[in-house]
């Protein structure tokens, strides 16, 4: 079977499924009135972090303002201040426990308490901004 001059049904499928969102989130932008001066950021800490790590930071942005800081995987200690900055740290994965022997459990325990490194928890933040300009930057200042 030929497979034509546009390719295999696979690529054409791909293509009207890209074309298709495309013209979704459009139409959803102009129903919704989103206006193109809001903009929002995630920002990942601790991808390669092998033992705890501070991430403590500040944003400012050239042209408009930041309206929202959200934590992203927060652990108790971690938090937001205000619209302007943050104090996070990664920390160890939580290890889940697997059925209800106390005593295996308890030696799982040690195990992973001997061992030098355990696998750490990315975290990060959600900015918010508005009244942004197309040539505006972000400033990001970690500790």
């Amino acid at each position: 079977m030929s497979r034509g001059h546009f390719g295999s049904s696979r690529c054409n499928n791909r293509n009207l499924l890209s074309l298709t969102l495309c013209f979704a989130a459009v139409v959803a932008a102009w129903v919704s009135g989103a206006l193109a001066d809001d903009v929002g950021l995630r920002i990942r800490f601790g991808l390669n972090d092998e033992q705890p790590t501070p991430w403590n930071g500040k944003v400012e942005v050239s042209s408009g303002r930041v309206t929202h800081i959200g934590g992203w995987r927060f652990s108790k200690d971690d938090e937001v201040n205000g619209t302007t900055g943050w104090t996070a740290s990664t920390h160890p994965l939580a290890q889940q426990g697997r059925g209800n022997n106390k005593n295996k459990a308890q030696a799982g325990a040690k195990k992973r308490a001997a061992q030098q490194s355990q696998p750490m928890a990315d975290n990060g933040v959600v900015i918010s901004m508005t009244d942004v300009t197309d040539t505006f930057k972000v400033s990001i200042q970690t500790e």
